[in-house]
């Protein structure tokens, strides 16, 4: 257990976080098939209850109150990402009401730091003890551990509130407000946007992009996000992904030219990016198609909304990123990047990865996001940075960047 809270011994809520990480020392490489970061047993009470929060596309996040008796309750994830459906979050509860749970009653909660695979589970024993697990989904993970190396799990952020779920609230609030946001907009205000997308799809150009821009600054926008359609020969959604370089006969000036013409109306500018993804028709993958997360030799491949997804397990896949959006970032004055994320990992095999070691690529692919985006956030440490997947499928604390 790590990061006690600060304050008085007797002022709830108290935080911590937990991880775990094995260590190999001696002998040969060990394989690592179920890693939880948290476990933690409760002795029996009466009538426990257990809220996750649960729904779907555009109805993301539902209390849901579930009665624990003998047996397991569980969520999880295996697109990944941590989903839609299924926020990476539990909490044990005395009170069985949800009205009376918001500001009364214990509440013992997990928050996953993680945006991949992952598994809350409560488990009643027939003692009427209570395990909670939090971790990696096992399902479809492996980590081969050579002698001498180790692995950190993600850490998960415990939370006890005497308060019920609003004492909860406001100390996951706090906590991340100061160790995961980036220092330079704690206690900032974000700007009033509006984007592209609903306004014109893929129909983008300087001029109608400059229209409403100075439309909006008359209504008090304060930053103008162009969306999907300013790169490559993106006319729909059939091609172009992972050609991050601006369509000139719609932009002749580039981005540069646009952020100037936006920032002289007094307004900042933004960018739609879905860095991940690939479109069977770009450049992109005519040069790469084993850059793709699939078994090679196999003909098959799935598209999801017309696109595959790019392997970033793969070194070469997160410079290549890497790069392309430095190169964009860096010639003009764009202040936000919309990173999008809109169709879930399937045929999720590693080419470059030996083929015992398979288990290991939807973290490694995680890992690999996650170097990625930090590379960006150092690189340009005023960039406001929305980790955006179809709205809130991707809204998770691994994502506060």
């Amino acid at each position: 257990v790590k990061n006690p809270s600060e304050g008085e011994e007797t002022s709830p809520p108290r935080l911590f976080g937990m991880e775990a990480t094995p260590r190999r020392s001696q002998g040969g490489s060990v394989n690592i098939d179920r890693l939880m970061s948290a476990t933690v047993d409760f002795h029996p009470f009466p009538y426990p209850k257990l809220v996750t929060l649960s729904g779907s596309w555009a109805n993301e996040r539902r209390m849901r109150i579930h009665s624990l008796e003998q047996g397991k309750v569980s969520i999880d994830s295996l697109r990944g990402t941590s989903s839609h459906q299924h926020n990476p979050f539990c909490a044990i509860t005395t009170t069985s009401e949800a009205d009376s749970l918001e500001t009364t009653g214990d509440v013992w909660a997990f928050s996953f730091v993680y945006s991949g695979n992952f598994l809350m589970e409560a488990e009643v024993a027939e003692t009427g003890r209570i395990r909670v697990n939090c971790g990696i989904n096992p399902k479809a993970f492996s980590w081969d551990l050579p002698c001498g190396d180790s692995f950190e799990s993600p850490e998960v952020v415990l939370v006890y509130s005497a308060t019920g779920l609003e004492g909860m609230s406001h100390a996951f609030h706090g906590f991340y407000r100061e160790n995961l946001m980036p220092e330079r907009f704690k206690g900032t205000v974000p700007p009033v946007l509006l984007n592209t997308w609903e306004a014109m799809y893929f129909d983008v150009s300087h001029e109608r992009v400059m229209d409403l821009a100075r439309s909006a600054v008359k209504v008090g926008v304060e930053l103008i996000v162009l969306d999907d359609g300013w790169f490559g020969n993106r006319q729909d959604a059939t091609s172009s992904l992972g050609d991050w370089y601006e369509d000139l006969k719609k932009f002749p000036s580039g981005m540069e030219g646009l952020s100037n013409d936006i920032n002289s109306l007094g307004l900042k500018f933004g960018l739609w990016v879905e860095p991940e993804m690939i479109s069977v028709d770009s450049q992109l993958y005519a040069q790469h198609p084993e850059w793709c997360l699939n078994q090679q030799g196999r003909n098959f491949r799935c598209e999801g909304r017309n696109q595959l997804v790019l392997d970033f397990s793969r070194e070469e896949v997160q410079q290549y990123i890497i790069d392309k959006l430095s190169d964009i970032l860096s010639k003009a004055n764009i202040e936000y990047m919309k990173w999008d994320m809109n169709r879930h990992l399937t045929e999720v095999y590693g080419n470059q990865i030996d083929p015992r070691k398979q288990g290991e690529v939807f973290h490694r692919y995680m890992v690999g996001v996650y170097k990625v985006l930090g590379t960006i956030n150092q690189r340009f440490p005023d960039l406001r940075i929305e980790t955006c997947s179809g709205g809130g499928g991707g809204f998770d604390p691994g994502m506060l960047f």
